[in-house]
C-alpha cells in the first residue's frame, strides 16, 4: 500500500495550470449561441465599411509588444476515502491527499515579450512570424516561434530551436516536447492573432461574431494514474470575438464563450475517472489595426469543474481501493500591449 500512496504523491505533485493548452480551430462568422455570460458592453462604436480585412502592413514590418499572465488555481471540497486497509493508513492518507491539494492551490505570473513580423507571402495572402520570449526570474527565457500563413485555412507551423533525426534517440522525447511547445504557443497566439479565429479576409459589420473551440483539461492532479485508459470526447468550450465597431480608427471586438462538451469520463485498469464542467466564462477585449496586425488584448478567463473517481491499487500490490470526489476551479487574466 505505501507504494501506492507514493504513486498517488506523485501525481498530485504534477497536477497542471488550470487550463491546459490545446488545439483549437476557428471558423467562419456564425450567428453567436447563448454565452455562458455576457461580455462587458463597449462604448458606442462607428460602423465599418463590409469589406474584407485584409493583412497590408508591408514585408518586414516588426511589432513589439509586452504581456503578462496571472493564473490561479484553487482546490476545495475533496472528498478521499481508502478502503480495505487499517484504519490509521486510511486517515494518513486522506490526509496526505489533502495537503497536496492544498499546497497545489496557488498564483503563478507569467511575463513574456512578444514580436510580430510580415514575411514575404510567396502567392498567399501574407505570412506571419510570432515570437514569443516567456520569462521567469532567476530561468533561461523560453523562446517559441510560430508562422502564420494566411488564406482559406489559416495554418499555424510552430518552428521548433532543434530537429532531430529519427536515428537519434533523443527524437521521440524532443519530439514529444515540441507537440506539447506547439499547443502551447498555439494557445497563447489566440489571445491577439486575429487569424486564429478567422477574421482576416471576412467581411466585418457591427455584430458579427468569430469562433474558435478550444479542448480544456482542467487540472486533475490524479488523471495520470491507471493504465490503459479509454476516453470520452473531451471537454470543449466554443470561444467567440464579436465585432464592435471602430474606436480611434482601430477595429474593437469583445470576447464571451459557452460550453460545448462539459463532461469526460476515462476508464482504465486501475482509474475511474469522470470530469465535469459546472462553468466557464470568458470576457475582454482585441483591438487590430486596419493592416492586419493586433494592437493590444485583455482576456480574463476562469472555470469550475468537479471531478470523482475510483482509484484501486496496481495488480501485484497490496489490495485497496479509493473513492475520491473534488471540486476545483481556477482563472488566467492575460493582459498585452503594444510596445512599437
Amino acid at each position: 500500500m505505501r507504494r501506492f500512496l507514493l504513486l498517488l504523491s506523485v501525481a498530485l505533485s504534477f497536477a497542471s495550470a488550470p487550463l491546459a493548452p490545446a488545439v483549437a480551430q476557428s471558423s467562419i462568422p456564425a450567428t453567436p449561441p447563448r454565452p455562458v455570460r455576457q461580455a462587458f458592453t463597449l462604448p458606442a462604436a462607428s460602423t465599418l465599411p463590409t469589406m474584407p480585412i485584409t493583412l497590408t502592413a508591408p514585408v518586414g514590418t516588426v511589432r513589439e509588444y509586452r504581456g503578462n499572465e496571472v493564473t490561479r488555481v484553487t482546490f476545495t471540497g475533496g472528498d478521499f476515502v481508502l478502503t480495505g486497509v487499517p484504519e490509521a493508513e486510511a486517515k494518513d492518507a486522506q490526509a496526505q491527499f489533502q495537503t497536496a491539494l492544498k499546497s497545489r492551490s496557488g498564483e503563478t505570473v507569467q511575463p513574456f515579450k512578444q514580436f510580430v513580423k510580415v514575411l514575404p507571402a510567396a502567392g498567399t495572402p501574407g505570412k506571419l512570424l510570432y515570437t514569443s520570449i516567456l520569462t521567469d526570474e532567476g530561468a533561461e527565457p523560453l523562446t517559441l516561434r510560430s508562422v502564420r500563413t494566411l488564406g482559406a485555412s489559416a495554418t499555424l507551423i510552430f518552428q521548433p530551436d532543434e530537429s532531430p533525426e529519427n536515428a537519434d534517440p533523443l527524437a521521440g522525447i524532443l519530439g514529444n516536447l515540441n507537440t506539447l511547445l506547439a499547443a502551447l504557443h498555439a494557445d497563447l497566439l489566440a489571445n491577439f492573432d486575429p487569424a486564429a479565429f478567422g477574421i482576416l479576409g471576412k467581411p466585418l459589420t457591427p455584430g458579427t461574431v468569430f469562433t474558435r473551440t478550444k479542448t480544456l483539461k482542467p487540472s486533475n492532479p490524479l488523471a495520470g494514474l491507471g493504465t490503459g485508459n479509454r476516453e470520452t470526447q473531451a471537454i470543449s468550450v466554443e470561444q467567440q470575438l464579436r465585432f464592435e465597431g471602430v474606436q480611434s480608427g482601430l477595429l474593437v471586438f469583445s470576447r464571451t464563450a459557452r460550453i460545448v462538451q462539459g463532461q469526460q469520463i476515462v476508464t482504465g485498469q486501475s482509474a475511474n475517472l469522470t470530469t465535469t464542467l459546472s462553468n466557464y466564462s470568458l470576457s475582454g477585449e482585441l483591438r487590430v489595426r486596419p493592416d492586419g496586425l493586433p494592437v493590444s488584448a485583455t482576456r480574463t478567463e476562469s472555470y469550475a469543474a468537479e471531478v470523482k473517481g475510483k482509484l484501486t491499487a496496481p495488480e501485484g500490490q497490496d489490495a485497496g481501493e479509493v473513492n475520491f470526489s473534488l471540486q476545483l476551479g481556477g482563472s488566467s487574466v492575460l493582459t498585452l500591449t503594444s510596445v512599437r
